[in-house]
């Protein structure tokens, strides 16, 4: 008698704990089948590095910081970057392309994919010592229902992308890139197709990156459309070529372009193959030593230019351990 007694209130507490066990997750709206991914990038905007995991950088330098999210659903978050502000001293915190404050990161609404973007200037230098990266500590305070995440059309205004242009229209495809769009309203855009290929870009308040990665495209030129939020297509009439180059080292950027000849000045060149550089001359034979050019990392380099050169357009040779590579394609500008 004892025992059947025992068996009835066991049952009866098995169930009215599991009774309490699923108000508990009705009302907090937990989902435990809904898995947070994040993935972080960095960028120097003061040597206009590609998105890495880890990045050279010297103490002042302009850090940009990108945290991708992605996960089944939407949910709110909390966000705790106060090992980012060892690291940087933030001046400007962007959530899918709009400002926040700082305030606000302590309970975000975040989409079933969303972008943070932080930007600061550097506290410290980094050498790409990967264990003092910093991360952001990420803790879920909800998963929302899906008929919570059903937005009402006809109340989101329908502003549309525009002046969009491709910052570059050449690109090497044998080696990594980073295409750079800008424009407005861009963060409407959820999908870039490049020749029949989709790309998830990452999109701020008025640029927009897409990460194509080396050989995805052969020799050609290509044509480029955008995905909106609600399922149209926009066209753009300037096409994207790709081309494979057998060459070490490249030049895709000269940053700036145009220098006066009134003082010794610097530029940056961006692409491919930098780390294997031993000399730079340029093409009035003028030649650069090693103590006049710096290598920040095998696709960023600082390069000094002497003062008194005449005016003219210049390009630059480069030199490595085994060619001299006539980078004639990309020049830069000497005036007065």
């Amino acid at each position: 008698m004892m025992n059947k007694k025992y068996r009835i209130l066991l049952l009866l507490s098995i169930l009215i704990v599991w009774g309490f066990f699923l108000f508990f997750l009705k009302i907090r709206d937990f989902d435990f089948s809904s898995h947070l991914r994040t993935e972080s990038f960095m960028r120097n905007l003061t040597w206009q590095t590609d998105f890495q995991k880890n990045i050279p950088f010297k103490k002042g330098d302009m850090i940009e910081y990108t945290e991708i999210y992605s996960s089944d659903t939407p949910r709110d978050l909390a966000l705790d970057i106060s090992s980012l502000k060892k690291l940087l001293d933030i001046t400007q915190i962007e959530l899918d392309g709009q400002i926040i404050s700082e305030d606000t990161i302590s309970n975000l609404h975040l989409k079933d994919t969303s972008s943070l973007k932080i930007i600061g200037k550097a506290k410290t230098t980094n050498t790409n010592d990967i264990d003092n990266i910093p991360t952001i500590t990420t803790t879920t305070l909800r998963t929302l229902k899906e008929e919570e995440t059903i937005p009402n059309i006809e109340n989101i205004p329908d502003t549309e992308p525009q002046n969009i242009t491709l910052q570059e229209i050449q690109y090497n495809s044998n080696i990594n890139n980073l295409i750079s769009i800008t424009g407005t309203n861009l963060a409407r855009i959820s999908l870039v197709n490049i020749g029949g290929v989709g790309f998830k870009p990452i999109t701020g308040s008025w640029i927009l990156y897409v990460q194509v990665s080396k050989d995805t495209f052969a020799t050609w030129e290509y044509f480029v459309f955008f995905e909106l939020n609600n399922g149209k297509i926009i066209t753009l009439n300037d096409k994207i070529t790709f081309q494979h180059s057998s060459a070490l080292i490249n030049i895709a950027n000269i940053t700036p372009n145009t220098l006066k000849n009134d003082m010794d000045r610097y530029l940056v060149i961006q692409w491919n193959g930098f780390d294997k550089i031993i000399s730079i001359q340029l093409s009035n034979n003028l030649i650069l030593k090693n103590a006049e050019f710096h290598i920040i990392n095998k696709q960023v380099a600082e390069v000094k230019i002497p003062k008194g050169l005449p005016i003219g357009e210049y390009y630059f040779n480069i030199m490595d351990t085994s060619s001299i590579y006539e980078l004639h394609d990309m020049k830069f500008t000497i005036t007065h």
